[in-house]
């Protein structure tokens, strides 16, 4: 499993807690701990109003589960069953695991073989190059069904896919037509190890039917590998500045895996499909509570000076989503919205996540042992709208991770099942796959969940 290195959402990182001169005790205590807490959400938390009085409180019980017992069921949502919360409380420990600085590099989604069996498979959603999975000849579209010798169930999947060492996948290929797993071949996968997680994992021009259409799959918004540079709005610059002299008619944008990331990343994008009414005027709003009206604050689109050279100038732009498309990836197409209007933008495959607010980041962790991570603030466009806390619906739906009669192709392979229908809608021609809807599984595996399902929901963005 890979870990990205970056906050994937809609946060202003904050590096203080309740004010510059708040005194932190030499050796904090529970009580400590849960003062700072408490402190720090009575001034700042989003839902302040919604908090239990102080005198209530036990400041004695586990830092956890009195941080949990201050929210708001407003912060969240429900999901599969139970609320889950975008607030967070997490130990320093938390963040040092293997996951956190090395990687496989390789995203999966996981299915129950069927009701009779605990056994698993996890499908390649996709690879990372230079890593391990790449170099071990890992794709997009293949069955892990073994590691080390050993059948992954629902037991033991986490451990053995995210070991971290030198080890072996037995992999399997889905036969569209038997609508069931083939066996394939046994790989050895070096070790776990840094990777970097470039966002820009295919950027191609396709000339179809008089149409030059441009794609390009872009997996997360970050200014540069360990951002404190520019390389990859440099690089985003330059991918554009190629499509507009190439004379592009069209342009696909695949968020279909893109959790969040910096605002700044997203506001290039935006200002990059803008039209020039947008240049320099409002990109969003950020409106904190009533105790924090004095950061509230206006995001703009970049200059024209910026990105004229880069900026595509047309009129309709087509987006590739699912339900790990969130935060600065629905930030953009919202942000979009009041200056294209939403008639002229096509969504297509699944509802997006939906998180419409942003958190603040007090990194505590080498003094209270903590990092804490409150709901802090909406985020608006242009018109003041979020309309979308329960997602965008796309208008083409088309969910890959159904298994039906479409194979996973690399991603920008014209047959990709989300691909092949933006080209058909660009274009007019027929789809390979019929007509778009969400067609119910021909096969008896159920998707159980994805790597990727806890990276939107930790979404922050980070200014």
């Amino acid at each position: 499993m890979m870990k990205r290195f970056f906050l994937a959402a809609l946060a202003v990182i904050s590096l203080f807690s309740c004010g510059k001169d708040e005194k932190i005790p030499d050796n904090p205590t529970t009580n400590d701990v849960n003062v700072w807490v408490e402190k720090t959400l009575r001034q700042d938390y989003l839902y302040y109003t919604d908090m239990p009085e102080k005198s209530s409180l036990d400041f004695s019980k586990d830092p956890s589960a009195f941080f949990s017992a201050l929210l708001s069921s407003k912060d969240g949502k429900d999901l599969d069953g139970s609320h889950y919360y975008y607030s967070t409380l997490k130990k320093k420990t938390a963040t040092k695991s293997i996951d956190a600085d090395n990687s496989y590099g390789y995203e999966f989604a996981i299915y129950k073989i069927n009701s009779s069996t605990t056994d698993i498979a996890a499908l390649v959603l996709y690879v990372l190059p230079n890593s391990p999975a790449a170099e071990a000849g890992l794709q997009r579209g293949d069955w892990v069904m073994t590691a080390g010798g050993t059948q992954i169930t629902t037991s033991n999947y986490s451990t053995l896919l995210k070991s971290g060492s030198a080890t072996t996948l037995g992999l399997y290929k889905y036969s569209t037509s038997e609508k069931t797993l083939v066996k394939d071949r046994i790989i050895p996968i070096a070790a776990s190890r840094i990777v970097e997680d470039t966002p820009f994992l295919c950027d191609t021009i396709y000339q179809i039917g008089g149409k030059k259409i441009a794609y390009l799959f872009y997996n997360h918004f970050m200014t540069g590998p360990d951002n404190a540079d520019e390389t990859y709005n440099t690089r985003l610059k330059q991918i554009f500045t190629n499509y507009k002299s190439e004379g592009v008619t069209d342009f696909v944008l695949d968020m279909r895996y893109n959790g969040g990331g910096r605002v700044k990343s997203s506001q290039l994008m935006a200002s990059l499909l803008a039209p020039s009414s947008a240049f320099g005027n409002t990109f969003c709003y950020l409106v904190y509570n009533d105790k924090n009206q004095k950061n509230n604050s206006t995001e703009k689109f970049e200059s024209a000076s910026s990105v004229k050279s880069a900026n595509l100038q047309l009129t309709h732009y087509y987006f590739i989503v699912t339900s790990s498309t969130a935060s600065s990836s629905e930030l953009v197409i919202n942000s979009l919205i009041p200056y294209l209007g939403r008639s002229n933008m096509t969504l297509i495959g699944t509802q997006t996540f939906g998180k419409v607010v942003g958190a603040s980041v007090y990194d505590y962790s080498d003094t209270y042992g903590y990092i804490l991570s409150p709901i802090a603030f909406y985020i608006y466009n242009a018109e003041h709208k979020a309309d979308y806390a329960d997602g965008f619906t796309p208008d083409i739906i088309r969910n890959e991770l159904v298994l039906s009669s479409h194979g996973f192709y690399p991603l920008g392979d014209t047959r990709d099942y989300l691909l092949d229908a933006a080209l058909s809608a660009i274009t007019g021609q027929a789809s390979l796959y019929g007509r778009s809807t969400l067609r119910k599984a021909s096969s008896s595996m159920k998707l159980l969940g994805t790597s990727l399902d806890n990276e939107e929901k930790e979404a922050t963005i980070e200014k």
